[in-house]
């Protein structure tokens, strides 16, 4: 029983490692554009398509089109943090109606070390055990500082004129 309990909680902390922080947090945020109907008509760029939304990564859309809000995104670092924050917000503008975004910019900001503290686990059985064991385990076997970096972005929603 110990060993099965040892490989549950060896499967776990590897599935924790390699997660990542990024799925844990995610924030988006459209602020809709107020001002002329300017109508911009970019060279190109690179482009992937999110959600039904193209996502231009860099340079702009090469078709006419027109700046309909600002999406500012926010996710904890971590695997792949990049493309789901970027997924985030191609959902946000897919919400809003945009047929595109065009990222502006990208921050990354380092967040505040701590030890995690051992919890105590009141929970019967395998589940409370478990848990208790994990958390345990992170903050005395382990006893390493942590901290949850977040990356942010803020993406121009547009909409193409035909």
């Amino acid at each position: 029983m110990k060993k099965l309990h040892r490989i549950a909680l060896t499967s776990a902390m590897a599935a924790l490692l390699l997660s990542g922080c990024a799925s844990f947090w995610t924030s988006t945020d459209f602020t809709p554009y107020v001002g002329d109907d300017t109508v911009y008509f970019g060279r190109g760029g690179a482009m992937e398509v999110m959600d039904g939304v193209e996502v231009w990564k860099t340079g702009l859309p090469n078709r006419k089109y027109r700046i309909i809000g600002v999406i500012n995104a926010e996710i904890a670092d971590g695997w792949q943090a990049h493309e789901m924050m970027m997924s985030a917000a191609a959902s946000e503008a897919k919400d809003a109606g945009a047929d595109a975004i065009v990222r502006q910019s990208t921050q990354f900001r380092a967040g505040t070390p701590y030890v995690p503290q051992p919890t105590q686990s009141f929970g019967g059985g395998y589940a409370g055990g478990f848990a208790g064991g994990l958390a345990s385990g992170f903050a005395n076997g382990i006893g390493m500082a942590q901290s949850i970096n977040h990356l942010s972005g803020t993406y121009l929603a547009v909409k193409y004129v035909d």
